[in-house]
C-alpha cells in the first residue's frame, strides 16, 4: 500500500503541469488500485495512448460504464435521465500503469513521455527498464527447459518464461541450430533458419540485446551466400575405405580432422586430372598429409603435396589427447617425419608460420595447385592474409578449395568470397566444405556485367500449401522464380501444380496457362486426379489451354507424350 502511494503521488507531482484531469486521491493515503486520466476529448486520448505504446508503455481505456453495457441493456428505461459524467469518463479516461514493481524513476519517464505530447519535446529519456534490467537464462533440472528470468537492478524477479518464448532463449536456440547446420547443411533446413535468425536479430536489436546480432548475424550471412547452391544428398567419397593399403597407415596418425574429411581429400586427389600438385596450409602430424599423400602417389610418382606448418606446440594442442606432449612452443615436427615417413618422397615441407610474414607467395613461383587445403587457424585475418598470397596459384574451374573447419569465427571468409568459392561436396558430420575455385575479376565494373533480367510473361496463380516438403522447398522455389517472371498483366498463367488446381480452382482456367506435372500414371486415389486421368476427355476443356507442361521426370515425359491429346 506504502509504495502504490509512492507512485501516485510520483504521477500526480509530474502530471501537474499539463492539462490531463487526473483522478481524485483514494483515501487518507492515496493509496489507487489503478491510476487514471482524463484527457480533453476522445481523439487525444488515443493519440496519447498511442505514443505511449510506440514507447512500449501499456495502458488500458476506462471500462465502459454499466448502463452501457449489453448485460444491462433491458434495465435501463428509456426515460432515464442520460449520465453524461459517466459517459465522458469512458470515452475521455485512460489507466496509466500501476505495476507493484514499478519505481519512481519508472513513473518519472513514463510522465516524461506524457508532458512531451504536450510541450511537443521530440527527444524522450531511456526507459529505466531497458538500461536497468538484465536477464538470466537457467536450466530448470525438473523439466529440462530453458528459463528466462528478468532481474531489476536489486535482483528482483520481474518475469520468468518457460522454453523458448523470450527473445534471449530464441537466439541461444538458434545459435545451436545455425552450428548444427555448419555439420549438415541442407539448403532446406537452411531456407527455413534464415527468416527466423533474422526476425529474431531484429527483435534483439529492438530490446538492446544486440549480442544476438553479433553472433547470429555470420550465420544469416553466411547461409545467404550458400543458397545459390543445393548440393546433392549423395557422397561418393564414403566408399573409400581407410583401412586399406597404405591408407591404413595413416588411421593410427593423431588428427583432429574427421573420418569422413580424410575420405573427401582422397577422393578428390583421385578425380584430378594430370598429375597433382596439392596444397596444405596446417598439417600438425601428418595425418591428413600422409592421406592426400598415398592418394597423389597413386595418381603419379612425380605428384606432390606441399605441407606448410611451423610444426611448434601451441597453447590449443594442450586441450587434446593426442597421445605426445610438447612444451608450448617446443617443435614436433620429429613427429611430422616420423609418421610420413613412408610416402616423404612426395611431400615437400615449408616449415614456418603461416599467420606471419615468413610465408612467402614466392615459394610456390611456378605452380598452379589442383587442391587447396586451408587447416591452420580460426582467425578470418589471417584466412584472408593466406587466400591472397594462395589465389595467384589456382587454376580458375579447376583447382578444389577445403576449408575445415567453418565456425562462426571462420564462415564470414566464405560468405566475402561467395563469388570465388563454389560448393562441391559437403561431409555430412563436420564443419569441412570443399568448393571449386572460380575466378572474378575485381575491376569488372557493374555497368559491365550482362542484364540476365527476364521478361515478365507469366501471372502466377496459386501454390500449393505443400508443408510436408522439408522447409516448404518447392514452396520457396516457386517465390523465387515468382520474383523474376511473375506480372499480373501477363496473358499467360503459371499454375504450381495442375493436379491440385484442377482439384480446387478448376473454374479459374479460363486462358492459357503452363504448369507443372507431379502426379504418377495411375494410382487409386481421387484427389488429385493422376496422369491417366489428366489425359481423359473429363479435362480436355482445360487441356486445350494448355501451352506447356514441365515434368520432373523423363517418364512423365514419355506418358504424356503417348496419352495426351490437345487437339
Amino acid at each position: 500500500m506504502k509504495h502504490r502511494s509512492i507512485l501516485a503521488r510520483t504521477y500526480r507531482r509530474c502530471l501537474q503541469s499539463t492539462p490531463l484531469d487526473l483522478m481524485p486521491p483514494c483515501g487518507p493515503d492515496d493509496t489507487p488500485w489503478v491510476f487514471g486520466v482524463c484527457c480533453i476529448d476522445k481523439a487525444q486520448r488515443q493519440n496519447l495512448r498511442e505514443l505511449l505504446a510506440d514507447h512500449r508503455v501499456e495502458t488500458r481505456n476506462y471500462f465502459f460504464p454499466i448502463h452501457a453495457q449489453p448485460a444491462y441493456k433491458d434495465q435501463i428505461t428509456p426515460r432515464a435521465a442520460p449520465l453524461r459524467n459517466a459517459d465522458n469518463l469512458a470515452e475521455t479516461g485512460f489507466y496509466l500503469p500501476s505495476y507493484t514493481s514499478l519505481t519512481e524513476k519508472d513513473v518519472e519517464w513514463i510522465c516524461s513521455i506524457v508532458v512531451s505530447y504536450f510541450t511537443k519535446q521530440e527527444q524522450i529519456m531511456e526507459c529505466p527498464k531497458s538500461a536497468s534490467l538484465s536477464n538470466s537464462i537457467r536450466v530448470n533440472t525438473m523439466t529440462l527447459q530453458l528459463e528466462t528470468r528478468r532481474l531489476d537492478n536489486d535482483g528482483r524477479l520481474v518475469e520468468l518464461l518457460d522454453g523458448f518464448n523470450h527473445y534471449t532463449t530464441a537466439a541461444v536456440s538458434l545459435r545451436s541450430l545455425a552450428e548444427r547446420h555448419l555439420w549438415y547443411e541442407r539448403w532446406d533446413k537452411g531456407q527455413m533458419l534464415l527468416p527466423d535468425m533474422r526476425e529474431c536479430i531484429a527483435e534483439c536489436r529492438e530490446y538492446g540485446f544486440d549480442v544476438a546480432g553479433q553472433v547470429l548475424q555470420p550465420f544469416v550471412d553466411y547461409i545467404a551466400s550458400q543458397q545459390t547452391y543445393a548440393l546433392v544428398i549423395e557422397e561418393p567419397w564414403t566408399i573409400v575405405d581407410l583401412t586399406n593399403g597404405d591408407l591404413n597407415l595413416c588411421t593410427n596418425i593423431s588428427t583432429t580432422s574427421e573420418p569422413e574429411l580424410l575420405q573427401l581429400l582422397y577422393w578428390l586427389i583421385q578425380k584430378v586430372q594430370g598429375i597433382p600438385n596439392i596444397l596444405e596450409l596446417g598439417s600438425l602430424f601428418g595425418g591428413s598429409t600422409a592421406v592426400m599423400a598415398v592418394a597423389a602417389k597413386q595418381r603419379s610418382p612425380n605428384a606432390r603435396v606441399y605441407a606448410v606448418d611451423s610444426f611448434t606446440w601451441q597453447p590449443w594442442m594442450n586441450n587434446f589427447q593426442f597421445g605426445i606432449q610438447r612444451n608450448i612452443g617446443e617443435s614436433f615436427f620429429d613427429v611430422f617425419q616420423r609418421n610420413t615417413s613412408f610416402v616423404s618422397d612426395v611431400i615437400h615441407v615449408v616449415q614456418c608460420d603461416i599467420a606471419s610474414d615468413k610465408f612467402r607467395p614466392d615459394t610456390f613461383d611456378g605452380l598452379l595447385f589442383d587442391i587447396f587445403f586451408v587447416d591452420f587457424t580460426r582467425s578470418i585475418d589471417e584466412m584472408e592474409t593466406a587466400w591472397m598470397n594462395v589465389k595467384p596459384h589456382l587454376k580458375e574451374e579447376v583447382s578444389v578449395v577445403v576449408l575445415n573447419s567453418l565456425t562462426v569465427n571462420t564462415i564470414p571468409f566464405v560468405a566475402n568470397h561467395h563469388e570465388e568459392l563454389i560448393p562441391i561436396a559437403k561431409p555430412k558430420g563436420t564443419t569441412a566444405k570443399a568448393y571449386r575455385y572460380r575466378y572474378v575479376n575485381p575491376a569488372q565494373n557493374v555497368a559491365d556485367v550482362p542484364n540476365t533480367a527476364f521478361r515478365r510473361r507469366l501471372c502466377f496463380l496459386q501454390s500449393p500449401d505443400w508443408n510436408h516438403h522439408h522447409g516448404r522447398a518447392f514452396n520457396v522455389a516457386i517465390d523465387a522464380i515468382r520474383d523474376q517472371l511473375h506480372s499480373p498483366d501477363a496473358e499467360v498463367d503459371f499454375i504450381p501444380a495442375v493436379e491440385e488446381f484442377l482439384c480446387d480452382f478448376r473454374d479459374q482456367i479460363v486462358r492459357p496457362w503452363v504448369s507443372i506435372i507431379h502426379g504418377v500414371p495411375e494410382d487409386d486415389q481421387f484427389y488429385p486426379p493422376d496422369m491417366k486421368r489428366l489425359c481423359s476427355n473429363r479435362y480436355r476443356s482445360v487441356i486445350k489451354l494448355c501451352r506447356g507442361l514441365f515434368t520432373l521426370t523423363d517418364f512423365q515425359a514419355t506418358y504424356l507424350q503417348n496419352h495426351l491429346n490437345t487437339g
